[in-house]
């Protein structure tokens, strides 16, 4: 019996997954899955694709994230993993294409992330440049 080849297609939303799960646990007072679905008027089974990266952020429509971003704020998530939230979207994006089975092979030197500065924002009173991952293991407890 011959195997069956499996293409299995990259996890899209591993950073922006995670985060969001961060962005969840900062709610004070915490919240369930289950109860922050309702709080955002969506699915659990969205809010739980969304954090496990089955179900990327990247593929929500703008203006459903812009009113998922404002209802986190009002519920009190922590504003800095809110900050961080289009970068780790940007981030999963990059490694899906770089992840993707039918990609063209491209030299290294010559693949548009080749040029890219690693993503760094401003985050804290005293405006200090921060990578993505660095606020995340700092908000997650890791250093």
């Amino acid at each position: 019996m011959a195997q069956r080849s499996v293409r299995r297609r990259p996890r899209e939303a591993i950073i922006s997954g995670y985060l969001l799960k961060l962005i969840r646990e900062s709610v004070q007072p915490p919240v369930s899955q289950e109860r922050l679905a309702e709080l955002l008027r969506v699915e659990r089974n969205t809010l739980q694709g969304w954090e496990s990266g089955r179900r990327p952020l990247t593929s929500t429509q703008a203006g459903t994230l812009l009113r998922l971003q404002a209802r986190l704020r009002v519920l009190g998530a922590d504003p800095m993993l809110l900050a961080a939230l289009p970068g780790a979207m940007e981030a999963d994006h990059l490694l899906a294409d770089l992840m993707a089975d039918d990609r063209e092979e491209t030299p290294l030197d010559e693949h548009p992330l080749s040029r890219i500065p690693p993503m760094r924002m401003r985050v804290g009173r005293r405006g200090a440049s921060m990578t993505i991952g660095q606020v995340i293991r700092r908000r997650s407890g890791r250093r």
